[in-house]
Order: structure tokens, then sequence, then C-alpha cells
């Protein structure tokens, strides 16, 4: 008989997000069980009520949560929704599968208080993995055991764009939402990506790549100032299908050194919090094609793509060399799994 998971992540507008849990879904088909049935339950949405739990203990062999930044002291609709008390409720194993602790810009009691909130869920959780080393040091510090399993978006099947034909390499661009900037940081960011592409684009074919299923402002922002072309994906398969079809990425998203990472393409990271810093740190992603988005002039970005280009070669190995290592630390969390689903 089939298993039948119930699959807790963040949300289904996020494609990277989104990424996470189709690449969960694929590597258990692939590692566990083929006929494994998944039904989708968004956290950001919907509450875990006494209804949900006596359903998962009926009719579900397991609870698997994955796909997002889950915990995160600042996101109200996150794990922290998944509380202990509703956890000690299931009677199914439970899996936490490549979750990110995002803890930037927190205030010191918050913080203590979602990491007393992590440690009580623990207690209930049978096999919890997280997608980066800085998530795995600060957890095992609380005295949390976890396993590292970077996130397998990486490992999606690429569905490409009809792209026009040009014999220019191409570019994408991938942008972090201004709110999530201030307003100084947001002008200098569009500002300098715009005279940055302005450059680039008379020799490359440059292109924004769109995260999320509504256009963000960054992406209007940037599009009334410079005239390129917004891949807009209906899939994660088909974002990861963008990202095989660019020479090199430029990009503040945490995923987009993560699907840049799967697509083998060499990307220049503009890290706006410790996610992104933390992702090309576990990587050993070289340091000078990292920057922060703080320090970011068009000189900047066009001198650093420059040294990329130089030294691509170097980097398509790294990436292929670190995508094979994941997969396989993948591959190890999931035989783990197998063994504990009755």
């Amino acid at each position: 008989m089939a298993l039948n998971i119930f699959h807790c992540y963040a949300n289904d507008n996020n494609l990277g997000d989104v990424g996470s849990a189709e690449g969960i879904k694929y590597l258990i088909r692939e590692h566990i069980d083929t006929q494994a049935a998944f039904e989708d339950f968004f956290i950001a949405y919907q509450d875990f009520d006494s209804a949900t739990i006596a359903r998962v203990n009926r009719d579900f062999d397991c609870v698997v949560v994955g796909g997002g930044g889950l915990y995160w002291p600042y996101a109200k609709k996150t794990l922290l929704r998944l509380s202990y008390r509703a956890l000690k409720g299931i009677k199914k194993p439970i899996f936490l599968y490549g979750v990110g602790l995002n803890y930037e810009a927190k205030d010191e009691k918050r913080y203590k208080r979602m990491m007393k909130k992590i440690q009580h869920l623990h207690d209930y959780v049978t096999l919890s993995s997280v997608r980066d080393v800085m998530s795995q040091m600060e957890l095992a510090s609380k005295g949390i055991p976890t396993d590292l399993v970077p996130c397998p978006s990486m490992f999606l099947s690429p569905i490409p764009f009809e792209l026009a034909f040009t014999e220019k390499k191409k570019i994408g661009f991938v942008l972090v939402p201004l709110s999530r900037l201030s307003t100084l940081a947001a002008q200098n960011y569009i500002r300098t990506l715009v005279a940055t592409i302005s450059v680039l684009h008379t020799e490359y074919a440059c292109y924004l790549i769109a995260h999320t299923k509504q256009v963000t402002d960054s992406y209007l922002s940037l599009r009334q100032r410079v005239d390129i072309p917004l891949l807009f994906s209906s899939s994660a398969q088909q974002l990861m299908g963008a990202y095989s079809q660019m020479d090199y990425l430029v990009g503040s998203r945490g995923h987009m050194g993560i699907f840049a990472l799967g697509a083998g393409k060499p990307f220049l990271n503009i890290s706006y919090n410790i996610k992104c810093d933390a992702f090309v740190d576990m990587v050993g992603y070289p340091s000078l094609f990292s920057v922060a988005l703080q320090d970011i002039t068009p000189e900047v970005l066009l001198s650093l793509f420059a040294e990329l280009q130089g030294d691509e070669n170097t980097v398509r190995t790294l990436l292929s060399k670190k995508r094979a290592e994941y997969l396989e630390k993948n591959i190890y969390f999931l035989k783990k799994m197998s063994q504990l689903i009755t």
C-alpha cells in the first residue's frame, strides 16, 4: 500500500518554498515509495487544530514538515503554529525536513522565547533536519540534534521557457522584495541594479526571474527604469528551467543560490540577511562572489561579475561537486525516515 503523507509547508505563493516541498516529494518517491501520496497543508494559511490532528492520526502514515524558513522569530504563521501541544496529539511519525532558522534582527527576549518553543517541539518530533550549518549549530547549542539536509529544491527537473534566440550569454537577475529593506537601502538597491544592467545588457541578454506568483515591488520598480524581459514561472520546475537557461545569476534571495547550485550556474550573491550568508558559507562558495547589499555599487557589481567570468569553470566544478554531496545527505536522511515509518 502506498504511503499517505501529510505534508506541511509554508505557502504556495513563494516558488522557492514550493520548490523545497516539491523536492521533498520527488526524493521520497525516488527513495522511499514510488507511489507515495501527499496532502499539502499550508502553515501560513491554516491552523493545526484538533480536527486536523484527528484526521492525521486516522488517515495518514506520517507528517512531513518542510518547505520554507519555518523557524523564524518574526513570522507569526510558520512552524510555531504547529505548537508542541498540537504535535503532542499526533500519534504518527513527525519529520522536520531541511527547515531553516532565520534569526537576523532579532530582539533577544523574543528569540529566547522562540527557542524554548522549538525545544518543546522537538520533544514530539521523530526526526529533525535543517538546511544549513548555521541552523544546525544554533540548535545544537540548545541541545537539539539535527541532520544537515540541504534544501532539496536543487534536485527539481527543469521545465524551460521558450526564449527568443540570441547568441549573447544570458544573465538572470533575482530580486528581493523592497518591503524587506529600509527605504534608503531599497532606493540604492534599485538604482545600483538599473545602472549595472544598463551596462551589461549591451553585451549580454539580461532577464528578471520572479520567485513568487505575484510580481513584487522590486521587479515593478526596476522595470519602470530598464526594459528587460521578466520570466514569470508557473511552477517551481519552471523556475528551475529559467535558471538552467541562464549562463550566470545575480541575486538577493536565499533560494537564488540553491536554484543556481541545482542548475550548476555561477552566481553573484547579494546578501541582505544571514540566511543568504549561511548558504554560501555552507557551500564554501568563494567569498569574492558574495557582497552585502549595503555595500553594492555599479562599479562593485561589474567588477565582481568580471571576476566571476574569469573563474566560472572553477565555480561550476564546485557547484557540481556540492550538488552530488547534498544529494547523498538527502538520501541518508530519507533512509533514516524510511526505517521509522511503520
